[in-house]
């Protein structure tokens, strides 16, 4: 018997049930109509944007990398069979995040001319799927954000894109983290006070919408500089490289005072907030406060410094062994707190196209030992509180 099977039948067999606590799947036993359900971090992929793509990445040769992974999943890109996964899977309405991202093609992403047909493309494509079907989809843009620095104008670019896509429909827009990609810490992103610069996070706060930020580490990233070829081996890059590029990308936000300068602004980070609160004595700076050692961090930085990262939203999307999901959500959910958590599920990502990883994520959910008030908020309240309806 799996470890939370026998603590979900001790609560029943205690009596839990009744003073409105929700231990287990028993409370969400008759299906999809005791929870309406928003699963706030899905992907989908139109075929044609791959190719797209692929076309404009010349002279580096298809296949995009990540075509492949892709392709493993019907659901990904079939709209009708995602329909079905989600009524498989007690889904009532998926936010999407389109992939490939344009910096999954690096003759596209850095082309201010290239980077705009890509994102306005996948952009107006994605309004055309959920507008025909309103209350089952909605969609986060993508934006060029990691054109050269060094020419003004490409932050025009991305900030009008953002607006445009914004204006068509979009309920937010994701950016992307890795070592090769723009840090997020950039002015491009957190402004600049001095030159009036709003920055994307600036911007997303006076638009009222949330911003979905995604790791976009690429097996190129060699794992030590004396790999030969300088690839990152075992799918590490992914695995692991992920979660590091996320905590570090949330710490950099942190201490560059965003949220000072913008406390309406919501974004909303991929895996649970990754390593941030499994190791959060170690992103305190405690210790090095204590024994004086300089960490660089502005002395206008308040703290405690944990309570800037608990301003981050974070997903329940599945990472780990099944019997332990539910622990894993419960650390996060402790650490950034009730209303900052919601639900999602990397979908279609997962076997049997997807619908294992799809509730694997709700039971981890609907195990919580926690008010069932607070199970409805990640499912779904939290999360249509900060878009747009």
């Amino acid at each position: 018997m799996k470890r939370r099977d026998f603590l979900q039948g001790a609560a029943v067999g205690a009596g839990i049930l009744g003073t409105g606590v929700v231990p287990g799947r028993a409370e969400a036993a008759s299906g999809k109509g005791d929870f309406y359900r928003v699963d706030a971090y899905c992907h989908f992929a139109p075929m044609e944007y791959i190719d797209l793509l692929e076309e404009m990445n010349a002279p580096i040769p298809p296949p995009n990398g990540q075509r492949a992974v892709i392709q493993g999943f019907r659901s990904m890109s079939d709209i009708d069979d995602r329909l079905r996964m989600m009524d498989d899977t007690g889904v009532d309405l998926s936010v999407f995040v389109p992939i490939p991202f344009i910096e999954s093609a690096a003759n596209v992403a850095r082309d201010p001319v290239k980077a705009l047909r890509a994102a306005r493309f996948i952009n107006d494509r994605m309004a055309e799927i959920v507008a025909g079907h309103p209350d089952r989809f909605k969609w986060v843009a993508q934006v060029p954000a990691n054109l050269p620095a060094d020419v003004p104008s490409n932050y025009d670019v991305m900030i009008g894109e953002f607006e445009r896509a914004v204006g068509n429909g979009a309920v937010g827009a994701c950016f992307v983290v890795a070592p090769t990609a723009k840090p997020p810490d950039h002015e491009d992103y957190v402004g600049n006070p001095a030159t009036g610069k709003q920055g994307l996070f600036g911007k997303a706060e006076s638009l009222n919408v949330p911003l979905w930020m995604h790791p976009n580490r690429t097996p190129i990233n060699a794992d030590y500089t004396a790999d030969v070829p300088p690839v990152s081996r075992y799918n590490l890059a992914l695995l692991l490289g992920w979660l590091l590029d996320t905590s570090v990308a949330m710490v950099r936000i942190a201490f560059s005072d965003v949220f000072s300068r913008h406390p309406n602004v919501k974004i909303i980070c991929h895996h649970k907030g990754a390593l941030v609160a499994l190791f959060q004595s170690r992103v305190s700076y405690e210790l090095y406060n204590q024994i004086g050692l300089d960490t660089g961090i502005p002395p206008s930085i308040p703290r405690p410094y944990l309570d800037l990262l608990r301003k981050f939203y974070v997903d329940t999307v599945f990472s780990g062994e099944s019997a332990f999901e539910t622990e894993i959500v419960k650390i996060a959910y402790d650490f950034f707190g009730p209303d900052h958590m919601v639900f999602g599920t990397d979908a279609s990502f997962g076997t049997n196209n997807g619908r294992d990883a799809v509730l694997d994520a709700r039971h981890s959910v609907e195990n919580l030992r926690v008010p069932r008030k607070q199970i409805e908020n990640i499912f779904s309240n939290n999360i249509l509180k900060i878009i747009p309806h």
